[in-house]
């Protein structure tokens, strides 16, 4: 499970860091942008490091956390169907 969960984890972290690349660099039109680097390594090395530290000391939270999904819309809000009745009108429809 060690390599499997290494390699699991080495994907989710590069294509992460390659979209962010993506979104940053391809509107600026160059690589050659200061402000962006220093974006990426601030987001990406301490989590980089964290997810090795995870690795050593916590293979099984590590695992949890890459299998994590988000709860989708109003099944994961207590109180959300009471609201909704209560709040006829919203600045942003739609929104919470």
């Amino acid at each position: 499970m060690g390599a499997k969960l290494f390699g699991s984890a080495m994907l989710k972290f590069f294509s992460g860091l390659a979209l962010m690349m993506l979104l940053l660099f391809l509107p600026a039109g160059t690589l050659r942008w200061f402000e962006g680097w220093l974006l990426i390594g601030i987001l990406f090395v301490p989590m980089f490091l964290a997810g090795l530290v995870r690795m050593a000391k916590s293979p099984e939270l590590l695992q949890k956390r890459l299998n994590a999904k988000e709860e989708q819309g109003e099944q994961g809000l207590q109180g959300y169907a009471a609201y909704k009745q209560r709040v006829k009108y919203r600045l942003l429809p739609g929104i919470w």
